[in-house]
């Protein structure tokens, strides 16, 4: 398994609100060495400085909870793991928000995964997305469903898809940490072949570039690198309107 992220702020945002986080522990189960990683992705919103700040406190409290789950030599619960860190998240950003006017209204979206072996676990809240792409078939499939009202149009059949970009709700979440009591992520379990891709990433991208215009980037780039800087690079060029961050992984 190889992985590269890349981040920018995009052509017309002052701050990048943005945070990614990636922890990998190793682990020996019946004499031999095995691997997971956990991949944070999370788009901060709220006030000057309350987004970044928001997602911060996300990737941070999140990747505390998994992290001794992560070196076990047992196989977690870990839908139910991610959900209870999600949960924490939720609350750690509402008490700091909680009675300073400034960061008043802050929170964030996160989508996160952890893979193991070709396992990936997925769990996610707000419109940063996850991808998975068989190069080899090439088809390019969103697991992930946006907590938005554009995408509650589109579910209840009063839009239709390809107008979600262009509706003017489509940046209002219906889900987010820190901006309700509770918060519960949606969870998704996807079996990987060798040689998928796995993109997650915030709505920087995904509103900007159509599902082909990523696919076509990943595939034709010469390697993870190139393939991250070539999406910031592509959304820059149709405006930047927002922060813009990737992880790209293939098993």
């Amino acid at each position: 398994m190889d992985y590269f992220y890349a981040s920018d702020r995009g052509l017309a945002r002052q701050n990048d609100e943005d945070s990614i986080h990636i922890l990998r522990a190793s682990f020996s189960r019946s004499g031999a060495s095995h691997e997971r990683t956990l991949f944070l992705l999370a788009d901060g919103m709220g006030g000057p400085n309350a987004g970044e700040i928001a997602s911060a406190l996300a990737v941070k409290s999140v990747s505390e909870k998994i992290a001794p789950y992560l070196a076990s030599s047992c196989e977690a619960q870990w839908h139910e793991i991610l959900c209870g860190a999600f949960q924490d998240a939720n609350r750690e950003i509402a008490l700091h928000s909680a009675g300073n006017r400034n960061l008043s209204g802050m929170g964030t979206t996160m989508v996160s995964a952890i893979l193991s072996g070709y396992d990936l676990f997925i769990s996610n809240v707000g419109d940063s997305r996850l991808y998975v792409l068989d190069a080899a078939e090439g088809e390019f499939r969103q697991i992930t469903k946006d907590h938005s009202v554009a995408q509650e149009l589109i579910d209840s059949g009063r839009l239709a898809a390809e107008e979600g970009k262009r509706h003017p709700q489509k940046g209002l979440l219906t889900r987010a940490l820190g901006t309700h009591p509770t918060t519960y992520p949606d969870n998704y379990r996807v079996e990987l072949e060798p040689g998928n891709y796995v993109l997650l990433c915030c709505d920087g991208l995904s509103d900007v570039l159509s599902d082909e215009e990523i696919r076509e980037t990943i595939i034709n780039a010469a390697d993870l690198k190139n393939a991250c800087c070539a999406l910031i690079d592509a959304a820059n060029n149709v405006g930047g309107p927002d922060n813009i961050s990737v992880i790209l992984i293939r098993v």
